[in-house]
């Protein structure tokens, strides 16, 4: 999907100077073409049936999101909701491991009158874009309902819906950090799914090109791979914050860090 490199052309082609600093920031930028061209369709959508009190507010709240994935907002998982809805709707016909991806979406969002809007499980009418759309939206509220209670309850914060899973190898939970809340979501520049916590950029790095490279980097985990070492999740929480500390670049033997080396011999038979 275009999303992350659409949001990317935008940072650039905003900051003509860019600093490592800002290239750090980008990699953990919650903003989302994919919302910013979305979220107007159901807005305008929901503005055709206003006597529907449950839609009218659905709207107030997703008009209210400033369609960043930030730990706080209250707007993204009604969006994801509702997007998920949509799909099931317009392509009622098709099974799911089959259903186009969002490029046919695009195309028949500009045609809302084409056919394929149509849900042929209500016999007695036909229905046009604005139509699923504001019912994916109604459905996508309620759904958010029941999952996590009423929007004024603080249980659709993007922190309290959306966690990141950081696996051992060994998939052992007591080796792992699990449920850790970070900004982001799917079509961001750091993508990660809205359930399942299985996605995310597993190695960050800025490197500044001149006279002496420089560079800063990061990644979910820890310098040890020693579950008892106070090093064994020491990067998780900078990795999480979108933080990047200097990269060692040697340029001679003596410069390389010792490290513990184990040499292994054949014994005697």
């Amino acid at each position: 999907m275009p999303w992350r490199a659409l949001r990317i052309n935008q940072l650039v082609r905003r900051d003509s100077a860019v600093t490592p600093d800002a290239m750090r920031r980008w990699q953990t930028d919650p903003g989302s073409p994919r919302a910013d061209l979305l979220v107007p369709y159901f807005l305008n959508a929901a503005e055709t049936r206003p006597t529907d009190t449950v839609l009218v507010h659905a709207r107030s709240l997703l008009a209210a999101w400033d369609r960043r994935y930030t730990l706080e907002n209250e707007g993204a998982i009604l969006f994801e909701d509702a997007l998920r809805s949509l799909g099931d709707r317009l392509w009622d016909e098709l099974p799911s491991d089959v259903r186009p991806g969002t490029g046919a979406l695009l195309a028949l969002l500009e045609d809302p009158t084409n056919l394929w809007w149509d849900d042929r499980r209500t016999a007695n009418r036909v229905e046009r874009r604005d139509d699923i759309l504001a019912e994916a939206l109604r459905a996508g509220y309620d759904q958010a309902v029941s999952d996590y209670g009423a929007p004024e309850d603080g249980g659709w914060r993007w922190s309290a819906v959306h966690r990141i899973d950081l696996w051992h190898v060994l998939h052992l939970a007591g080796l792992s950090r699990l449920g850790i809340p970070v900004t982001g979501g799917p079509s961001t520049i750091s993508p990660s799914s809205v359930s399942g916590g299985g996605e995310g950029a597993s190695w960050r790095m800025v490197v500044e090109l001149g006279a002496e490279v420089r560079g800063w980097g990061t990644y979910p985990g820890g310098q040890s791979g020693n579950p008892a070492s106070p090093h064994y999740a020491d990067r998780v929480g900078q990795w999480t914050r979108g933080e990047l500390t200097p990269l060692r670049f040697p340029h001679r033997p003596a410069e390389v860090v010792p490290t513990t080396e184990l040499l292994l011999r054949p014994g005697a038979r």
